[in-house]
């Protein structure tokens, strides 16, 4: 029977102690069942993905792009283990997942929403930081405002309006984040690429960067919390992968 590495029961017992705040001011409570069913749709994707099942990939996730894989191609390059390596709430309708996949030639790793959409928990899917997406749809000006906000409080180093239009949700080191060193930087530029809707209180935006010449270009969360749009600002959406081959040698 196939098994996904981490386990419902125990992440339901480390979410029931941990602690965590039941609320990070948003407009509803997060709840213990919020929080389950948000990584239950994370963990049923990955186990239909390592399964190759098709309708159940589709059932459990959001898809920025059209899936263009079936049964076949699946098997030829299928998913040999996932692990689910952190997950964290942002509202009360997303929350953020990070997912080590194990495939037969290579090892990806991501960070990727899930998001609550008609009343259910779905894990967004086709999220690639070297790939810049277009704005296609209309977008609700204060959205832009709030991400265009946050980005020249960056630059002109308020830390009021950086607290007020940014969002940290913890366990990451600041350093991780390119755009907050921006703070201490001589020179700043943004461009904020391609913003895209995903749920009626998140979307996903791709921001450029260049801090003393050096360019980048990563996806963010923005979402509405308080009656702003707010860029979560110490967890970008990732996606990486780095070859493998049958005989790694190991580090003692």
């Amino acid at each position: 029977m196939s098994k996904i590495f981490i386990s419902l029961f125990c992440w339901s017992i480390i979410l029931f102690s941990s602690g965590f705040p039941q609320t990070v001011g948003a407009e509803e409570p997060i709840t213990i069942s919020a929080r389950n069913n948000a990584l239950t749709a994370a963990v049923n994707y990955l186990s239909a993905k390592k399964n190759c099942q098709i309708d159940k990939m589709e059932q459990f996730s959001l898809q920025l792009l059209k899936l263009d894989e079936d049964e076949r191609t699946c098997q030829k390059h299928q998913l040999q283990n996932a692990e689910v390596t952190d997950y964290i709430m942002a509202s009360s309708d997303l929350a953020l997942v990070s997912a080590k996949l194990d495939y037969p030639d290579k090892i990806v790793v991501q960070t990727s929403p899930v998001v609550k959409v008609s009343g259910k928990w779905k894990f967004v899917t086709d999220i690639n930081n070297h790939h810049s997406f277009v704005t296609t749809e209309k977008i609700k000006p204060e959205i832009v405002n709030g991400i265009n906000t946050y980005l020249n409080s960056i630059k002109t180093a308020n830390q009021k309006g950086m607290e007020m239009y940014g969002k940290k949700l913890g366990g990451v080191e600041e350093e991780q984040d390119g755009m907050l060193a921006a703070t201490k930087s001589a020179s700043f530029e943004f461009n904020v690429a391609g913003v895209k809707m995903i749920a009626e209180t998140v979307a996903i935006t791709s921001i450029k960067t260049k801090i003393n010449g050096k360019l980048n270009e990563q996806v963010y969360v923005v979402y509405l919390e308080d009656n702003k749009w707010k860029v979560i600002s110490d967890r970008f959406l990732l996606t990486a992968s780095i070859p493998k081959n049958e005989n790694p040698v190991k580090v003692d």
